[in-house]
């Protein structure tokens, strides 16, 4: 019993660490997979990261640095 209850808590935590929800990267509007593949590479990720930002803190939260694309919008996660 008590060994079920520890992997409870473990997961429950990691559970949390992972936590977020997937934002619509506004500045972005139309782009799509392709475009966010161009702004990962580190030439452009300086441009990424402002955006991403900007678009967590409009909403009172902070970027996790997690991106994303889907149904071709690109999407950041903040927490």
């Amino acid at each position: 019993m008590r060994k079920l209850i520890i992997n409870g808590l473990v997961l429950a935590v990691l559970a949390g660490c992972s936590s977020g929800s997937w934002v619509d990267l506004a500045q972005m509007a139309g782009a799509g997979c392709k475009e966010l593949t161009d702004m990962k590479k580190p030439a452009n990720s300086g441009a990424l990261t402002s955006f991403a930002r900007q678009t967590c803190s409009t909403s009172g939260k902070a970027w996790t640095g997690d991106t994303r694309c889907e149904n071709d919008v690109v999407q950041v996660r903040c927490k």
